[in-house]
């Protein structure tokens, strides 16, 4: 589940915030701004801290505002895609013709849609963490109270040379997991079906609600 927490964080109005401060993620958010979707290709790298040992996945996202997604993942690990419309969470096995239904908020789930709002939104960003180092093109932040305390901190980084978008983030827990993506060939679709979130059972799939 530690893989859908990561999985799932992923979409974070220029307002007197602390993070209005840093101007690399002001320009940067300018620019998301004016956008409603957005697709790339990404790499998950995760370091667990008790195998002492990382683990590297790669595929392709789509992220639509404020935090709808469907994050693929095609690499020798296997074919597997999460769907998230704002409202059902699911996951699709393909080797196991299997997909399992989430609430929003657990595991995997909670991380990926994270994520995306911090793509998609950095203002959201302001709201819950201070920033405590920033560049013209890497910020890192704290969590601000106890509602975050499984985080220890965040870096983010922008492209270059523009900072238009983020081009990686990283998330290093309080127990010493870190889980950083990266993010490359960013680019706005001309369309983005609300049907592209939402998993469509061709009815030979088989369906778990998880609790």
């Amino acid at each position: 589940m530690r893989k859908l927490f990561c999985f799932t964080f992923l979409m974070i109005a220029i307002y007197q915030t602390p993070l209005v401060a840093d101007s690399a993620l002001k320009k940067s958010q300018r620019s998301v701004k004016a956008i409603n979707s957005l697709k790339l290709d990404f790499e998950l790298e995760m370091y667990s801290s008790l195998r002492k040992r990382t683990r590297t996945r790669t595929g392709k996202g789509l992220f639509s505002k404020p935090s709808s997604f469907r994050w693929r993942f095609d690499d020798k690990y296997g074919r597997e895609t999460y769907f998230f419309n704002g409202s059902k969470l699911s996951h699709y096995k393909e080797s196991e013709n299997l997909v399992l239904n989430f609430l929003p908020n657990s595991g995997f789930s909670k991380e990926l849609i994270r994520i995306v709002e911090m793509i998609l939104d950095h203002n959201k960003l302001a709201k819950v963490y201070d920033v405590t180092q920033q560049t013209d093109y890497l910020t890192e932040l704290k969590p601000r109270g106890p509602q975050n305390t499984e985080i220890k901190k965040i870096a983010i980084s922008l492209t270059a040379p523009n900072r238009r978008y983020v081009s990686s983030i990283a998330i290093h827990y309080q127990d010493s997991n870190i889980s950083t993506y990266r993010f490359k060939n960013q680019s706005v679709p001309k369309k983005t079906p609300k049907k592209s979130f939402v998993f469509i059972n061709p009815g030979t799939v088989k369906e778990k609600t998880m609790k």
